[in-house]
């Protein structure tokens, strides 16, 4: 096992870069959902909060599916989106403090390149 001097002494320095940040404009929190360590992206001018269609069913998160998807325009294009259906109440654990809320099923990596599979408003 490396000891700690020896980790940040031979690091070489990297030059931050916008390539290496992913958009400079997100804020990127980790959480843990449901006992799932992930990174959540928080757009702090949403009105809802969601999580990725894929990330639960790849997950098996349970979420009622609407009859017919809901339509929202996303705020920054022209661009209408979807919520396919909501979550039961879920276990949102975040720097020491648990939440309990009920999420958005949305497909979020559709637009923008996004590519968190959850968003918090």
């Amino acid at each position: 096992m490396d000891c700690k001097y020896t980790r940040v002494t031979s690091k070489t320095d990297q030059k931050l870069t916008d390539d290496l940040l992913g958009n400079v404009d997100d804020i990127n929190v980790p959480i843990t959902e449901e006992n799932l360590e992930i990174m959540a992206l928080v757009d702090g001018g949403a009105n809802f909060s969601s999580l990725d269609q894929t990330f639960c069913v790849e997950n098996k998160i349970p979420y009622v599916k609407y009859g017919d998807p809901e339509t929202i325009i996303l705020a920054d294009t022209d661009v209408n989106d979807y919520i396919y259906g909501n979550t039961e109440p879920l276990t949102i654990f975040y720097i020491s403090k648990t939440y309990t809320a009920q999420l958005d099923v949305m497909r979020l990596n559709r637009y923008r390149g996004l590519t968190k599979d959850f968003a918090i408003a």
